[in-house]
């Protein structure tokens, strides 16, 4: 089993102890789904290729909005791909949880919010090692 430190609303969460807690199982794996999707793809200077363009898609302003849905969905798509080779090469080195473990993607879904034309609400069915499908969502703001 792998774990990372658990974030809680962008910051380290700690316990009333003081200690640092850490995600396992699949709060991991959906902490790293969010992570992978919200870093920008190149920012991870030791790991260049890990990331999403999903900031870039936030940036431009320049697609209609069926065009910014496919080119959202793709990045989801790449994105969320990466992490599973990601995860089975860990894995080579490492024993992961079913439950950390991301094996396929089911659906993508993203759909323009109704209050805000400019948010962009992504949904994402994952199906994990111990074959249940979970679903997330993350909403980005395009600009």
């Amino acid at each position: 089993m792998s774990f990372d430190l658990k974030i809680l609303d962008g910051d380290i969460d700690i316990g009333s102890n003081g200690d640092v807690k850490s995600a396992r199982n699949y709060e991991l794996a959906k902490q790293s789904l969010f992570k992978i999707l919200l870093t920008p793809i190149g920012e991870n200077v030791y790991h260049p290729g890990y990331g999403s363009n999903l900031s870039f898609v936030s940036d431009s302003g320049t697609l209609d909005a069926a065009g910014t849905i496919r080119m959202v969905r793709d990045s989801v798509y790449s994105s969320i791909s990466n992490l599973i080779a990601l995860q089975q090469q860990q894995q080579t080195r490492q024993f992961l949880s079913p439950e950390e473990r991301i094996v396929s993607i089911k659906n993508v879904d993203v759909q323009v919010d109704q209050t805000d034309p400019r948010l962009l609400n992504i949904f994402v069915e994952i199906v994990t090692g111990k074959l249940e499908v979970s679903s997330e969502s993350v909403t980005i703001r395009l600009r």
